[in-house]
């Protein structure tokens, strides 16, 4: 499925959200391992925001253009 496609499965209410809420008010926790061996949780953003996507380019057009083609993780 390719990001594309994964915007057209959210409701209107999660697509509005995705578009303006900032990645740091949703976390999602995934198991990490220290150097030392020792387990803890790290939190890392869910997803990636409109304003993290167009700015990872230096057109913002051609780096959401580029993203809307990829596949969704």
């Amino acid at each position: 499925m390719t990001n594309r496609e994964w915007l057209n499965t959210l409701t209107d209410e999660e697509f509005a959200e995705w578009c303006i809420i900032d990645h740091f008010y949703k976390f999602k926790q995934i198991e990490g391992t220290l150097e030392n061996g020792e387990k803890v949780m790290i939190d890392v953003p869910e997803m990636n925001t409109l304003r993290e996507i167009a700015s990872t380019n230096t057109s913002s057009l051609g780096g959401l253009i580029n993203w809307l083609k990829k596949e969704h993780k």
